[in-house]
């Protein structure tokens, strides 16, 4: 899909990822999606706004965490099931640094990777439908997960807002479902 998105709106999201990861510690970053996607302008525009280096992945890199771990990346953002198809039972492939997954839904198994192997490198849910310009909630992924078995979604960064609605548009009371609804530049 075709989504049109202001420079502002662009602006605050690089600005917000700076703010609420530690993406701007990094210097080498892997692009794992096309630069027609969403997926990929969280580590393009990072790479050149800080200067960073930007590893545009073959496709034999994507299916071999033996190559891409040779790369020596700091930044990777993937969607969960791509990269639960690169990890092994011996061993599990992470950036250095920063472990952004995002795209779908953030999976026990995949949470069962992450501390099976004990991963070093910080580790972020990311969530936001494309029109939101990228995505809008982030959440650093922590051990205390495992006891809770979820992963929250996260909280809204740069200068945006998050609601949860009832059907009629009305804020709905702590701990009633409703619709996620975002805001924002």
């Amino acid at each position: 899909k075709g989504v049109k998105i202001t420079h502002s709106s662009l602006t605050d999201y690089f600005h917000g990822l700076l703010e609420k990861t530690n993406i701007q510690s990094c210097n080498s970053f892997g692009l794992s999606s096309s630069i027609a996607t969403d997926l990929g302008n969280t580590v393009l525009f990072p790479s050149l706004l800080t200067g960073g280096i930007l590893y545009v992945l073959s496709e034999d890199e994507l299916i071999s965490a033996e190559k891409m771990s040779a790369l020596n990346i700091d930044c990777l953002k993937m969607v969960p099931s791509h990269w639960k198809t690169l990890q092994t039972k011996e061993a599990v492939s992470v950036p250095n640094k920063c472990l952004i997954l995002g795209g779908e839904a953030f999976t026990d198994d995949v949470l069962d990777i992450l501390i099976t192997h004990n991963v070093s490198c910080e580790v972020y849910n990311h969530y936001g439908p494309t029109e939101t310009t990228i995505g809008k909630l982030i959440h650093q992924v922590s051990l205390a997960e495992k006891l809770n078995h979820s992963v929250p979604l996260g909280v809204p960064f740069g200068q945006n807002r998050v609601y949860i609605l009832d059907a009629n548009d009305q804020l709905c009371p702590t701990g009633v479902a409703g619709e996620l609804c975002i805001g924002g530049v």
